[in-house]
């Protein structure tokens, strides 16, 4: 098969071809280049010294190029001078409920350190000690759950019910958050449940699904914080709505619920004695 050597005398209309540059074309290869072809003339030029050339035309260009043994290889390249960029698609952060944002990579380790040495020392009564431990955990997550309850009970420990208040109002505002959250939101919040999930996607489902569990019960135990708070201020009314909704939210453990000293304000009235017969929670249990 024979081959014809054209020149560009156009090089506008022929976008890419470098003037006085030789493009080779077999016998009907020009008309897959309608657009260029029109513009191009004969010219002839020892094949040999035919240099690297793109014959272009719109956005995307076909390189011939002059390989082993005289052969034409072909590859398709973007066009000189026509290449554009991909378009930028922003893409929106994730909005969760209440402005919450997870932490991106949480130092658990450090974590449970802190908040290990903060149950030993609130088991030790040393408040000030494990009032330390936990405030640390809330620089590691400002949402780790439990984190602010911790607090607000050590406080407690220490007479100081303003702060022991506004720790355990500072909880209930963070489940509450967390309940509005669908799964998938909600899984960046529960990287410390440890489940057994063959994917990354049935880790997040099973992870969010028991953190899901968990706040309920976390939400009762505020409930009954805050109901021993208001007993140890003499507010009965406000402390009975607490402890009624701790029990209403799971919390039932008749032996607490009489030993406790700090429900002694409120276990001797009437409105006491009729939640306890109303919801008869058997004897044992967790606290």
């Amino acid at each position: 098969m024979s081959t014809h050597n054209f020149k560009c005398t156009n090089l506008t209309g022929c976008d890419t071809a470098l003037s006085n540059r030789i493009i080779e074309l077999e016998d009907g290869e020009e008309e897959l280049f309608p657009e260029c072809t029109r513009k191009l003339v004969p010219f002839v030029q020892n094949h040999k010294k035919t240099p690297r050339l793109i014959l272009a035309s719109g956005a995307t260009a076909v390189m011939i190029v002059l390989g082993l043994a005289g052969f034409l290889v072909k590859s398709r390249q973007p066009a000189i001078g026509k290449a554009t960029k991909p378009p930028i698609v922003a893409v929106a952060p994730a909005v969760y409920p209440c402005g919450l944002e997870p932490v991106q990579s949480a130092d658990v380790v450090r974590l449970l350190q802190y908040l290990k040495q903060g149950m030993n020392y609130a088991s030790q009564k040393k408040p000030d000690l494990a009032l330390t431990e936990f405030q640390q955990v809330l620089k590691i997550d400002p949402n780790f759950l439990g984190a602010a309850m911790n607090i607000g009970s050590a406080y407690l420990l220490q007479d100081k019910y303003p702060e022991a208040e506004a720790s355990f109002a500072r909880e209930l505002n963070l489940i509450g958050c967390l309940k509005q959250m669908n799964d998938e939101s909600l899984a960046k919040f529960a990287y410390m449940e440890e489940v057994g999930a063959r994917s990354a996607a049935e880790k997040q489902q099973m992870q969010s699904s028991a953190f899901r569990s968990h706040l309920n019960r976390a939400e009762a135990n505020v409930h009954y914080s805050l109901a021993c708070l208001n007993s140890r201020r003499s507010l009965k009314g406000p402390a009975l709505a607490e402890l009624e909704k701790a029990i209403s939210g799971g919390l039932i453990d008749r032996r607490s619920l009489q030993a406790d000293p700090d429900l002694k304000g409120i276990r001797a009235t009437n409105e006491f004695k009729t939640l306890m017969a109303r919801y008869n929670p058997p004897a044992g249990g967790n606290p």
